[in-house]
């Protein structure tokens, strides 16, 4: 990620320019904040004319954020971006502009403020601005989790100072002739450096392909085989004017610069550099597929700015070269003629392949298990009617089932009588989850047998023999949180029951987390084979909370959050920094005499760095943390002491520590941490082996799934979308308390809004593809017809 910029004046030209519309293929204005004038042009004089009481001379502070389209921002990741920077400048508050600019595919913002504090009057301090730029763009990429970008100020870690970016102008020149500044520079230092007199760098320069010319007043440049013109004191790295002259004045008779520009121009072969340049271009059908590695299909929009990232100067023309290929499919909803989405032909027979086989699965009469058993079931583990209806659901005939239990239902328990039955009925009960915490979940809640769906398939793949891989013909496979499972895993779980000829129960909710590589089969297989639904809330102790619960689980994200504030659990402030503060000053107050099993959930890692950090500064203050070490993690310098909170982020089976697993550090003796684990476990944790692990008293929604809290601490931010919201909002049996600033979501209406935002795409089978409703129609006429001729 790159930050720029700098304080000026002048609003009618800065607006000129960021209102362009013949360089960027798109232009829109994002944001005016604090102004009168709904135009740019009028929003910007604004800015000026309040710094007309002041001495300011530059009352304009014009940054920029770009990053790679590889790495692209959705609307909230640029909201995060650009309120950070803004906090980092001292900013925060003043009255702004926001620009969204696409060029060749990349898109960048552009964001103006208004220096003024117009409590003073005084022009806010521009100092520093290049170190807080980087500042920002480092905890950015961290946040993002963006690749880094050597900076000059900042995390240096003992590298070299790295070179200066191009500049706008050496960028566009690259554009234009394929002269690359900085490969110019390293190979006219390069034979500078390895000459002494002014005749042996003419000749090195002619082998490495550049003329040695005199410019306008007799400078000396060296001119590149794309005929583009180098100042020689600019190109060459610690070389000044003076000493160029000196090493190069008794050289004699140099061309004319221009004239060898001309030359070389006319012998350019242009033919060869554009094939060299296509050569360069990543293949288009790589694009899509590295895309679809994380989704069923790709949004049109994503494609091309995905396409301009690899290098294509048209990528509405490479669009259309890759659609032309006959295993790309084009997408569109039904009854539309517009295409909303692009994927492959191998994407789309996965899932309907997989989708045959679940049909198959659940129209098998096998495996139905005895009623006596299910009868003893629903007794001994006292289930209600709707318990009681998902069990006989689950046990019937049929290979393939689907419960679907929404958050706090009793879900666990109903499992449990499940399997009770299913074992005395004589089946080989495994049960199964996409994460180790959930697959802990279910070995302590009495399964013998569970792990995660990635183990069972490795085994089955790599070791086939080991007792891990077996799954025997009577086998009940018990999928917990199922609709996390991608379609790859769903797809092999679906053909291992077929192989073995067991039965295959999918227990999830699918308005939860998704998974975060190809999904969206979980929905399209129940609403084929159908399912039964556990919806009585049983988590929360309150009436109205149960109520809110199944608002929350319906998408009534509104209703749900109107009982909350009419309760008064909505805290309401003018800035997130503040909301922050309430949030940390509520937790205090509530875990005065005791933690008790509370937990703080932010939407990025950034926001829970900051909340772990002051949680723990509280707790250190009250002596229930000591004896404090530092230790080097996988994400930084970490400072932990006796009763700390600890977060486990990756998996040692070995020593018992699972990603997403929580507990409190008991004891610390030189590098060995002894953690007691919300579970009950103790472990011992060597940081010098294992470092992946951080402070545990916030986290984001994935350290939430499944788990059951006494009380919640929500920090709301623009980055919420439905799913995390839902889960986040259903955690507690006691009470949920949620924070938020009006510089995040103005009121209540506009907070619904935010967090009832879908975030889960679907399967490409949810949709038509581009022509086959016609040919479908064909064959079908065709069919008629040979009918009739019978």
């Amino acid at each position: 990620m790159v930050i720029k910029g700098r304080s000026r004046s002048g609003a009618k030209e800065l607006a000129a320019h960021l209102l362009r519309t013949d360089t960027n293929e798109r232009m829109e204005v994002l944001e005016l904040r604090g102004t009168v004038a709904t135009d740019l042009l009028g929003a910007l004089r604004e800015f000026e004319a309040v710094a007309v009481g002041t001495r300011c001379k530059r009352s304009l502070y014009h940054a920029s954020i770009n990053v790679p389209v590889h790495e692209r921002l959705d609307g909230d990741g640029w909201d995060l971006a650009i309120d950070r920077l803004e906090a980092e400048l001292g900013l925060t508050g003043q009255a702004r502009a926001v620009v969204m600019h696409e060029k060749l595919g990349r898109e960048h913002v552009h964001i103006v403020w208004s220096r003024i504090d117009l409590a003073r009057m005084t022009a806010i301090a521009d100092s520093h601005t290049y170190r807080k730029h980087e500042i920002v763009a480092r905890e950015l990429e961290r946040t993002l989790g963006h690749a880094r970008v050597q900076g000059v100020h900042v995390e240096r870690d003992g590298q070299l100072r790295p070179e200066r970016t191009p500049s706008h102008a050496e960028m566009q020149l690259k554009e234009r002739t394929g002269s690359d500044p900085v490969r110019v520079k390293h190979d006219l230092t390069r034979c500078w450096r390895e000459t002494e007199t002014g005749a042996e760098f003419a000749a090195a320069l002619e082998a490495s392909g550049y003329v040695l010319a005199r410019g306008n007043r007799r400078s000396f440049v060296a001119v590149d085989a794309a005929g583009v013109i180098h100042s020689l004191p600019r190109r060459i790295e610690g070389a000044r004017a003076r000493d160029v002259a000196e090493r190069l004045g008794t050289i004699g008779e140099l061309p004319n610069a221009t004239d060898v520009r001309a030359s070389r121009m006319a012998d350019l072969d242009r033919s060869q550099h554009a094939e060299a340049a296509r050569a360069a271009v990543r293949d288009p059908r790589d694009v899509l597929e590295g895309l679809l590695v994380t989704r069923p299909y790709v949004h049109v929009h994503e494609l091309e700015s995905a396409l301009g990232e690899a290098g294509h100067a048209d990528p509405e023309q490479a669009l259309e070269a890759l659609c032309t290929q006959k295993d790309i499919l084009q997408l569109r909803e039904p009854e539309s003629d517009s295409v909303l989405g692009i994927t492959t032909q191998a994407v789309r027979d996965q899932e309907r392949r997989l989708l045959a086989r679940a049909t198959r699965l659940a129209a098998s009469d096998r495996h139905a298990v005895d009623p006596r058993f299910i009868g003893t079931a629903i007794r001994e583990r006292t289930l209600d009617p709707e318990q009681a209806d998902a069990l006989r659901h689950a046990l019937d005939a049929g290979s393939l089932k689907i419960i679907e239990g929404r958050a706090g239902t009793g879900k666990s328990h109903t499992l449990n009588a499940i399997r009770s039955a299913a074992e005395r009925d004589g089946h080989t009960v495994i049960g199964l989850a996409p994460t180790n915490a959930v697959a802990q979940d279910l070995r302590d809640s009495g399964f013998g047998r569970a792990t995660t769906v990635h183990s069972l398939l490795w085994y089955r793949e790599h070791a086939p023999d080991h007792d891990a891989a077996h799954v025997p013909r009577r086998s009940l496979l018990i999928v917990d949180e199922a609709a996390m499972l991608d379609t790859e895993r769903l797809d092999r779980m679906t053909a291992l029951a077929e192989e073995a000829g067991a039965k295959l129960l999918l227990v999830g909710d699918d308005r939860q987390l998704a998974s975060i590589e190809r999904g969206g089969m979980f929905s399209v297989i129940r609403d084929a084979i159908g399912s039964t639904t556990l919806t009585t809330v049983r988590r929360q102790t309150r009436d109205w909370a149960r109520e809110a619960a199944r608002d929350f689980a319906e998408g009534r994200f509104a209703e749900a959050l109107a009982a909350y504030q009419d309760h008064d659990l909505i805290d309401w402030s003018a800035t997130l920094e503040t909301a922050r503060q309430h949030l940390i000053d509520r937790w205090a107050a509530d875990t005065a005499e005791a933690r008790g099993k509370r937990f703080v959930f932010a939407y990025t890692n950034e926001e829970v760095r900051r909340l772990n950090d002051a949680l723990q500064a509280i707790e250190i203050e009250r002596d229930r943390v000591t004896d404090l070490i530092t230790l080097e993690t996988e994400r930084g310098t970490l400072h932990v002491g006796v009763g700390d909170r600890i977060a486990f982020r990756g998996t040692d089976k070995p020593r018992g520590i699972h990603a997403g697993a929580l507990g409190t550090v008991e004891a610390i003796r030189g590098d060995v941490l002894t953690v007691r684990s919300d579970r009950g476990r103790r472990i011992d944790v060597d940081t010098t082996a294992f470092t992946n692990l951080d402070l545990g008293y916030a986290g984001t929604i994935y350290r939430g799934q499944g788990k059951t809290l006494d009380q919640v601490y929500l920090l709301h931010t623009r980055h919420w979308r439905d799913a995390a919201s839902y889960v986040a909002m259903t955690r507690s049996r006691n009470e949920t308390r949620v924070f938020v600033a009006r510089d995040q979501a103005k009121n209540l209406t506009d907070l619904a809004h935010q967090m009832a935002r879908q975030n889960n795409r679907g399967a490409t089978l949810a949709l038509e593809v581009t022509g086959e409703r016609g040919r479908e129609q064909l064959r079908e006429r065709e069919i008629r017809d040979r009918g009739r001729e019978r």
